[in-house]
């Protein structure tokens, strides 16, 4: 019985010490994402929506990612009504999801003079170098997928 006791407290340990070694390895080897990705697309806007009430209206949108650091990134989002000169800017910052190189999550804070720019959230996944982006405006009764080329120079 002590022998047992003992064996399973070495196997505890050992797995123990095994995992945590593996979470302390911070990942390097993320993809470069940084860059401007630009698409348009049509956003649906909720019947209490205080701009484009009950709506489908075909917007640009820029996501500059310009500056990653690991798993990590930081965001200016830009969007306009398709056709128009001026555009709105938020800023985000976003993650990738554990150990995965195409999946990855942003928020976007709230807080310029337009009251259509409230936070949100953007779920993504790269694919053969095409980002595939989800928005759900929590509150703002938006929402959208976008299909977003990286832009090149």
């Amino acid at each position: 019985m002590k022998r047992s006791i003992i064996a399973l407290l070495a196997a505890l340990f050992l797995t123990g010490s095994l995992a945590s070694g593996a979470l302390a390895q911070p990942r390097n080897d993320y993809p470069d994402i940084t860059g401007i990705w630009e698409g348009s697309h049509p956003i649906g806007f909720a019947r209490t929506h205080p701009t484009f009430p009950d709506a489908i209206v075909d917007f640009d949108t820029e996501i500059e990612i310009y500056r990653q650091e690991g798993e990590l990134f930081w965001i200016a989002n830009r969007w306009r009504i398709s056709g128009e000169t001026d555009w709105e800017e938020q800023y985000a910052v976003g993650a990738f999801l554990g150990d995965e190189d195409d999946e990855f999550v942003f928020s976007k804070m709230g807080g310029n003079d337009n009251p259509v720019a409230l936070p949100g959230f953007f779920i993504g996944e790269l694919d053969d170098g095409v980002m595939y982006l989800t928005y759900d405006g929590a509150g703002e009764g938006v929402a959208f997928t976008a299909v977003l080329q990286r832009r090149r120079n």
